[in-house]
């Protein structure tokens, strides 16, 4: 009988390749001390051979615990260890590996030695092949009610309990701990593996939720729009998890989640203006469903605002040949996305005009614009326009409304030569054009900043009760109010 047989670690001899059986059991230690009374009790089965086992081969960990014993040698990571500690991690970890397919037990094989073998194959390669296995166990947590103490099991109330105080362990608990912190969101201040925790690092869906008051769906596509989460995480609401301090700012921002109207206030956009950027994705709410009354962030509508203005120069309201952004970009049928590209390369210039704020002073180089569109010389240019040829560009089929409108007082015209008649006719420059864009607005003109057609707008705009422009009973073709389209559609 051998010394280091009574280590209950040890499962094999390894000279006769045998397991290790047990001889008796008694339920007081003075009884199961006695050995002279106990072994006569078993001298006939030990002499008949009816207590040996079946042959079995030395695993790597039995070899292992029999060297460092016998030795005091031992060549794996394990050796910095002493060997309580290192046998008993290899018996938890173990044990918790083999509810896992990749780590089968064989047929004729115990399941003592089964948990020793597997545990001691990991944890003897090291702490990175550590982390992998305790990474590999994360697997279990299927559900979001599953925490660590359901993935590590035994390891998890050993560590927490009786081997809490047990310095030999804590590279061990450690190992532990961190895989914890890395897969579940553990809040600042809780109790792990014995241990009071700092700083949050991660949040779920779930928990962010509970902070915020935000419900959970809602929030999970705010976060996969703000790259928090990707969209395809198939992980329940409670296990799909980030950064708790990279997007902490974000969450902070939820209380201030503002409406439609605020959100368009806080930019310094028109109602068309405002439609332009969302369609064209440059800004984005929380979420489309119907009933969330307040889905925008002033933040990122302050933050686009300040991204195109870091490009702008001071201009001044008297510069000519400037004209706002989204102006530019419906006039030319340029993207607004493209523009912003181009005023980022240089090849727009973009300024702001003193006296305005916001989105509403963004202003943008005319003749730059149409070198980006590659607009046919005089088309798009500045020069003054006839009545007609000004009521075309406003998408006004008759073009008698637009010229009533004028004679009528409600909107400016220029006298002026005609070079090719020789008589004066009333012509539309660039100031009257701003005055009439200043207070009025066509279907045409709409459908081009909305991307639809006329026909809609003029549908959209009479179910909202918007009236065509009229003045003592005369009306004026498809040409409405700036301020009553913008009051219907806030």
């Amino acid at each position: 009988m051998r010394g280091d047989w009574q280590l209950r670690y040890q499962h094999v001899c390894i000279r006769h390749r045998r397991p290790l059986v047990l001889l008796w059991k008694a339920e007081t230690v003075l009884e199961r001390r006695d050995m002279r009374a106990q072994l006569r009790a078993i001298q006939a089965d030990v002499i008949s051979g009816a207590l040996d086992a079946s042959a079995a081969d030395p695993s790597g960990y039995d070899i292992w615990l029999d060297v460092r014993l016998s030795y005091g040698q031992d060549d794996t990571a394990l050796s910095a260890y002493g060997t309580y500690a290192a046998a008993e991690f290899c018996r938890l970890l173990g044990g918790q590996l083999l509810r896992l397919d990749q780590w089968p037990v064989a047929q004729d094989e115990e399941l003592l030695r089964a948990r020793a073998r597997v545990g001691f194959d990991v944890a003897s390669k090291g702490d990175a092949e550590i982390r992998q296995a305790l990474k590999a166990l994360t697997a279990l947590a299927t559900d979001g009610q599953h925490k660590a103490k359901h993935v590590f099991g035994e390891m998890y109330e050993v560590f927490s309990r009786d081997l809490a105080g047990e310095p030999a362990f804590d590279a061990f608990r450690d190992l532990v701990r961190d895989q914890i912190m890395e897969t579940w969101p553990i809040a600042g201040g809780e109790t792990v593996i014995g241990t009071v925790t700092g700083e949050r690092r991660l949040h779920s869906v779930r928990s962010a939720s509970d902070e915020t008051g935000m419900i959970p769906s809602v929030l999970r596509e705010l976060l996969v729009a703000k790259n928090a989460i990707d969209k395809a995480d198939p992980r329940p609401d409670g296990l799909a998890t980030f950064d708790a301090q990279a997007f902490k700012p974000l969450l902070d921002d939820i209380p201030n989640l503002v409406g439609r109207r605020e959100m368009e206030r806080h930019m310094g956009t028109s109602i068309t203006q405002f439609e332009a950027l969302v369609r064209e994705g440059l800004i984005f709410p929380v979420t489309n469903r119907a009933g969330f009354r307040a889905p925008w962030f002033p933040s990122d509508g302050r933050a686009f605002v300040d991204g195109i203005l870091n490009y702008a120069a001071p201009v001044g309201p008297s510069q000519d040949g400037w004209e706002h952004i989204s102006r530019a970009a419906a006039r030319m049928r340029t993207g607004l996305r493209s523009l912003l590209k181009a005023i980022e390369a240089g090849s727009v210039r973009c300024g702001k005009q003193d006296g305005l704020a916001g989105y509403a002073s963004i202003f943008v180089m005319r003749s730059d614009v149409e070198d980006l569109a590659g607009s046919p010389a005089g088309a798009t240019d500045d020069r003054p326009k006839t009545v007609p040829e000004f009521a075309r560009i406003l998408g006004l089929r008759a073009h008698r409304n637009f010229e009533r409108l004028v004679k009528d007082g409600h909107t400016p015209a220029t006298k002026m030569v005609n070079p090719a008649t020789g008589h004066k006719a009333l012509y539309i420059n660039q100031k009257d054009a701003d005055a009439f864009h200043a207070r009025f607005v066509t279907a045409s003109i709409l459908a081009q900043e909305s991307g639809t057609t006329w026909r809609a707008v003029r549908t959209d705009l009479l179910a909202r009760g918007v009236e065509k422009f009229q003045s003592e009973g005369r009306q004026y073709g498809l040409v409405f109010l700036k301020v009553d389209v913008e009051g219907a559609r806030a």
